[in-house]
């Protein structure tokens, strides 16, 4: 009975003592944002940008973050003597990089911190005047002001540069023709505010 209890007792305070490092030092967060989407070439720009997403926190500094944004851009179409256009639906996984506390971790306390991120993804490019979804891969990276409004709650401005390769359709929804079909890697950008709450704080 001594022995059972002696178990019970040192598994009761591994337990507390695991609660509470991941307490401490793994933290979760959500963020939803709205803004411009934007296109290099052609230029295009209207506030049609929907996104969001969920990271994972390592520490003070290090993060991973699975998000996704949603884009429309419409152009007028010389073939068609109409309005046509894309919309693109993206999922991304990047890493986060606090800038801020790369020096000091206690920065991580100031009112505003500068966040930077990073990686790969996929993306759906619909046509609105053909059928059929172009499937494509898409690399981006951004930096992030993130402005505390209180202990867990953020306001966050952001500047994200998106790389579509292989793509198929052209902005005003027609593919893109040189005898055959090409593909082409545009680049896209979003420019958003929006708002993170982050479950826990350190």
């Amino acid at each position: 009975m001594k022995k059972t209890t002696k178990i019970i007792v040192l598994l009761s305070l591994l337990t507390f003592n695991l609660s509470d490092c991941f307490a401490q030092y793994y933290k979760y967060a959500l963020n939803i944002n709205y803004g411009l989407s934007g296109v290099t070439d052609p230029s295009i720009q209207n506030f049609s940008h929907i996104g969001g997403g969920f990271s994972y926190e390592f520490d003070e500094t290090y993060a991973l973050q699975l998000d996704f944004g949603s884009d429309q851009y419409r152009l007028f179409n010389t073939a068609l003597n109409k309005e046509g256009g894309v919309d693109m639906f993206r999922v991304s996984l990047q890493g986060v990089i606090n800038l801020s506390t790369i020096s000091d971790s206690q920065r991580v306390y100031d009112p505003i911190n500068v966040l930077t991120h990073a990686g790969f993804g996929y993306s759906s490019v619909k046509s609105t005047v053909l059928e059929g979804n172009d499937k494509t891969v898409n690399f981006l990276g951004g930096i992030t002001p993130r402005f505390r409004i209180s202990n867990n709650l953020y306001f966050t401005l952001d500047a994200t540069a998106i790389f579509v390769f292989s793509q198929h359709y052209n902005f005003d929804g027609n593919l893109s023709y040189e005898n055959v079909v090409n593909s082409f890697t545009s680049i896209t950008y979003n420019l958003t505010a929006g708002i993170t709450y982050r479950f826990g704080e350190y």
